[in-house]
């Protein structure tokens, strides 16, 4: 990503089975929580029938998948992004701007 303070990243959440296969009923409230040269600019789902906010740090999950936008700052840098639910293994991927 360029750190221009307008690169964005979509980050898809997925809520697996131990044999790593999509539970599609699954509908699991997500903490997102950002660390580094970055910030989370929205969320989403695909239920067009979600009366969730787009903007904030949670969201539940549709179709056992949601997620994530994280848009650059203007500064280079790393950027980790978390996921947690209650019950499940909390999950985290790095991003870096240049």
């Amino acid at each position: 990503m360029n750190a221009s303070g307008n690169d964005l990243s979509f980050v898809t959440a997925r809520i697996t089975d131990e044999n790593g296969t999509l539970v599609p009923g699954a509908d699991n409230l997500i903490h997102f929580e950002l660390e580094g040269e970055g910030k989370i600019v929205g969320l989403a789902n695909g239920n067009a029938l979600s009366l969730e906010p787009a903007k904030g740090s949670e969201r539940r999950t549709f179709s056992g998948m949601c997620l994530a936008v994280i848009q650059t700052t203007s500064d280079k840098g790393s950027m980790v992004l978390k996921a947690s639910s209650p019950g499940l293994k909390e999950c985290k991927i790095t991003l870096s701007s240049h």
